[in-house]
């Protein structure tokens, strides 16, 4: 068995000080971060300006329907759901008594 040993160029870090290409990428990582920063909490102003202006729209700006009006928007769209229900199972009746005629018919 052969063993060869391969020299490296290694090189040296020193720790305590700052390299250029060290203190290049801390000076940018930390402009990143205060613009992560400055992101975050420009996206928490939108946030809460968003819930502000929900409510000041929800307490200011909507007419809210009297109690009269909300009585009557209620049977109507009730009356409605029933009609369409009934119109609705007035086809599929109809549908499937067609198709047990056709289908009596191969028998």
């Amino acid at each position: 068995m052969i063993w060869v040993r391969i020299l490296v160029p290694v090189q040296r870090k020193f720790y305590g000080v700052l390299q250029p290409e060290r203190l290049k990428y801390f000076f940018f990582s930390f402009l990143a971060n205060t613009e992560r920063l400055q992101t975050s909490i420009y996206k928490m102003n939108k946030i809460s300006n968003y819930f502000r202006e929900s409510y000041f729209e929800l307490t200011e700006k909507v007419t809210w329907p009297s109690w009269i009006q909300l009585q009557q928007s209620t049977v109507i769209v009730l009356v409605a759901t029933v009609i369409i229900t009934a119109l609705v199972w007035v086809m599929d009746f109809a549908s499937q008594s067609l198709l047990k005629a056709i289908y009596s018919l191969f028998k």
